[in-house]
Parts: C-alpha cells; sequence; structure tokens
C-alpha cells in the first residue's frame, strides 16, 4: 500500500511539473516630456503641454511588436487618454530606436535609444544621455523627454500555485498520520 501510495504521489508531482509554466518578469516602461510648439491638437497632443506615460509589458516578449500591453496609462495637460494601444513597435538604432504607440489611425513615435526591438526590452533611464523627441504619426508633431524602464517582479502561475498548496496539504496530511509508535519493556 505504501508503495502505491507514493507512487501516486510521485506521478502527481510530475505531472504538476510538467504542466507549470514559469512565469516572466514585466518590464514597466514610463516615459514624460513636453510637447512642442508646432504640435497639432489632437486626441494625444497639444502644443506647450507635457505628457506622461506609462505601461508594462512581459519581458522578454518576442519579437520587434508586441500586443501584450498591460496597465497603460497616458496624458497630455489635464486631458486622460483612455485608449489602449493595440501594439507597441520597438524600433533598433538605425531606424532611431525606442519605440511606436499604435493606436487606431495614430502613431506616438519616441525616438532615442534601441530599448527593445530584440524583443527584450533594456532597463534603465534615456533621456539623459539619449535626447528622446516625440513624433505623433511619424513625426508630424515633436517634443522632448525622458523614458525609464523598470523590471517588475514577477508573479507566480496559477500551476505554481497550485503545487504549492497541493505540497502544504501534502506535508499536513503526512504529520497527521504519523503514527508514533512506543514500546512498553518490564523489567
Amino acid at each position: 500500500m505504501k508503495v502505491k501510495n507514493r507512487l501516486l504521489a510521485v506521478g502527481s508531482a510530475l505531472a504538476l511539473a510538467l504542466v507549470a509554466t514559469s512565469a516572466n518578469a514585466a518590464v514597466l516602461i514610463q516615459g514624460t516630456g513636453l510637447w512642442g510648439a508646432g504640435t497639432p491638437t489632437t486626441s494625444y497632443s497639444k502644443a506647450g503641454t507635457s505628457y506622461q506615460f506609462s505601461f508594462e509589458l512581459p519581458n522578454p516578449f518576442g519579437s520587434s511588436t508586441t500586443t501584450a500591453i498591460s496597465d497603460f496609462f497616458y496624458s497630455f495637460g489635464k486631458t486622460t487618454v483612455s485608449t489602449i494601444p493595440t501594439s507597441v513597435t520597438f524600433y533598433d538604432d538605425a531606424s532611431s530606436g525606442m519605440f511606436d504607440l499604435n493606436f487606431l489611425g495614430t502613431s506616438l513615435s519616441f525616438y532615442g535609444a534601441d530599448i527593445g526591438s530584440t524583443g527584450k526590452i533594456t532597463t534603465g533611464t534615456f533621456g539623459s544621455i539619449y535626447n528622446v523627441t516625440a513624433g505623433l504619426n511619424g513625426g508630424a508633431a515633436t517634443g522632448a523627454g525622458n523614458v525609464a524602464t523598470t523590471t517588475v517582479g514577477a508573479v507566480p502561475e496559477p500551476s505554481t500555485w497550485a503545487m504549492m498548496i497541493i505540497g502544504f496539504g501534502a506535508l499536513g496530511m503526512a504529520m497527521r498520520r504519523r503514527r508514533v509508535r512506543t514500546t512498553v519493556s518490564y523489567a
């Protein structure tokens, strides 16, 4: 009976290990800046107003374009944009670097260092070393600012939580079922 229970436990542990996937850390991308004097008034820009944005992406995310955007925030002046980008496209240094936030019909472009064209985001602060400029639909507007990328801690996958709960349950069950053998001897 003990052998059968042990084989069942080992088989269950192997099945959970095969189902479990690793949790990747996310990267928080944040930026601030000021739209230039020649910037047209649109849903995303206005001349002379400050802008700020933040969003998270998994890291690594695969190719130079990703749709895995979460926790997106963008505002300029006192206006907060509620539209979430359909994708983010990263560029290498030869293509002026940084990334585009692609909305339906509008693209906000940020130019500077290559921070993710390979599908893996480089963390750091860009702007004091690199001149970060912003453009609207390929350069119709200009602005200047900073972009920072920070690694955010990974959250365990549901299968990891399941393995932990089953493990604690098995440990508790083993402790509860432990039989203490006592021997009595007479002198």
